[in-house]
Parts: structure tokens; sequence; C-alpha cells
């Protein structure tokens, strides 16, 4: 409980990030087909995960709840999932390589409005947006091992 009570106020004062600021330089990635597979599944039921960057929220049927490895969990809107993910023959999921994203980065640490709730964004990560317009922070490091430049 002390991990939430400090997450959240560790966000607090941060600026709030809900679009990309007017000046974001842009950059165009694609995932890599070196990409490490996840485990997804779709919502039975209303809910909420914690991520080591906010709470989640997911919807029944709605939402994806994928795994990246043990502990470190995103949630994906359904339409989102199915056009960007595909199925390997291992049941797991892979990133689709021909889908082409955007990112920008910030020198400062913001909290980012996603669609499943408040996500810390740290200072050069990689702030994504996706198909619809929806962004979304990644850590430098981890975009870097998933997404390569166009």
């Amino acid at each position: 409980m002390h991990f939430l009570r400090d997450l959240f106020s560790s966000n607090r004062g941060l600026p709030r990030l809900n679009h990309a600021p007017p000046d974001a330089q842009w950059r165009s990635v694609r995932p890599r087909k070196s990409a490490k597979s996840v485990t997804a599944r779709l919502a039975d039921s209303d809910g909420g995960i914690q991520s080591e960057r906010g709470r989640l929220r997911y919807r029944r049927l709605r939402d994806y709840i994928v795994e990246h490895a043990p502990g470190d969990a995103a949630v994906v809107e359904r339409d989102t999932f199915e056009r960007t993910y595909s199925l390997r023959d291992d049941g797991r999921f892979q990133k689709r390589t021909d889908v082409t994203y955007r990112y920008f980065q910030l020198p400062h640490a913001v909290t980012v409005r996603t669609e499943e709730g408040l996500q810390r964004a740290e200072p050069n990560d990689w702030i994504i947006e996706g198909l619809h317009g929806e962004i979304w922070p990644v850590h430098e490091e981890d975009a870097r091992k998933i997404y390569e430049m166009v």
C-alpha cells in the first residue's frame, strides 16, 4: 500500500500531459522483428492493475491485459490490440512490424493521461502516439529494444 501512496504522491506537482505539446519533436518508429513476445488476455470483468507507472483500469470485453514480463503489465484497448498484435503459433502475441508509430521525448518528468489512467513519464522516456491519437510513456531503454527508426 505504501507503494501506491508513494507513486501517486510522486506524481503530484508534475505537469499533466493529455496530448503532445505543440513543439513536440516527432520521430517515426515501428516494432522490431526481434521484439519480445507477450502474453495477453481479453478482460472478462471490469477492474484494474497496478503498473510501475500507475494504476490502470480495464473494461470487460473492451480491453486486453498484456503481460510483457512477470509484474510488468499494460492495458490495451481491444480494437488497438487486434490491429497491432498478431498471434504466434506458440499462443503468445507479437507486435506487428508493419504498423508505424511516432513518439516524442521531454527533458522533464510529467504525468501522462492515458485511456487507462494516469502514468508517470520520466525525463527522456518515449511518449508514443497510437493509432487513434492516444499517448502512453515507455522507458527509453525499453523503447529502443521494442522499436526501430523508420
